[in-house]
């Protein structure tokens, strides 16, 4: 799902003046990681309408938990990547929002809520394919899968960033017996300096769960399913002059190495500002 779109930035100032009241902005320093998902994260992603290699077009996708029964298929159409590998994502959260400090208490005694957001569980994991540990969610948006062909109209409004909701549920339970779960508001685009037409950019926030209201980054690559009568005319997506006969239905989407500069496939993680 190498997705050409440009994420549209906004720019919003708040400001809070009240009573004399005083609030500390975050500081400019390096980003705290609240919750590191490593590299084990891979989703199976369906395409209805599909997504095509001709200008920007409507797109809908839902993913859900890679259970490496189906095959990568090459963008020469031969079944040749062989068996893709299952979900495997295992979630680190940092002591600071799993463990309880009363010293964040507020003054009249209320407990703290974001100091206890794992109940104590330092690992948040899935288990197995097929067992309670899930993945879910949709995104949609207007975009093509061709970054090559400069003739190509993928430029707002024509284009528009693929957006939506993805939820995590893991096996550990909250202090009500429930699963944990994680939900990312998530923003798809791609990122100008990652020259790979296979990788995508995630960006978000957590809106609920460990980590909630952290900021969501990640880069994945995609390859498609071998599924080839639903996987079309794939070489489209990279050709400089396209005929735009690409469509994609079925895609598998891995953890891929953004241009952060070193060789190792990028974490999800959700950071906030320390």
């Amino acid at each position: 799902m190498s997705i050409k779109t440009k994420l549209i930035a906004g720019a919003g100032t708040l400001a809070i003046a009240a009573s004399g009241l005083a609030f500390a902005a975050p500081s400019a320093g390096a980003a705290q990681t609240l919750v590191n998902c490593g590299t084990g994260t891979r989703v199976f992603a369906t395409l209805n309408p599909t997504l095509g290699s001709d200008d920007a077009k409507y797109v809908k996708t839902a993913t859900k938990r890679n259970d490496g029964a189906v095959n990568h298929l090459s963008l020469t159409g031969a079944e040749d990547f062989g068996p893709s590998t299952s979900d495997a994502t295992s979630c680190a959260v940092d002591a600071g929002i799993r463990t309880n400090n009363p010293a964040t208490n507020s003054v009249s005694g209320k407990e703290n809520p974001f100091d206890n957001q794992s109940n104590g569980v330092a690992t948040l994991t899935m288990g197995a394919i097929g067992s309670l540990g899930k993945i879910s969610g949709t995104a949609s948006g207007s975009a093509s899968c061709n970054r090559d062909d400069v003739t190509l109209n993928t430029d707002y409004p024509v284009a528009y960033p693929l957006q939506g909701k993805l939820i995590f549920k893991y096996l550990e339970l909250d202090a009500l017996a429930k699963q944990i779960q994680n939900q990312f508001y998530i923003r798809l685009g791609t990122d100008p300096l990652d020259t790979d037409i296979t990788h995508i950019t995630v960006e978000g926030i957590a809106i609920k769960g460990p980590g909630v209201g952290g900021d969501v980054t990640a880069t994945f690559g995609f390859g498609a399913a071998y599924a080839p009568t639903k996987n079309l005319n794939l070489l489209d997506c990279t050709a400089v002059s396209a005929a735009g006969n690409a469509s994609l239905a079925s895609l598998i989407i891995s953890p891929a190495d953004g241009s952060d500069g070193d060789a190792i496939a990028d974490s999800w993680l959700v950071t906030i500002p320390s």
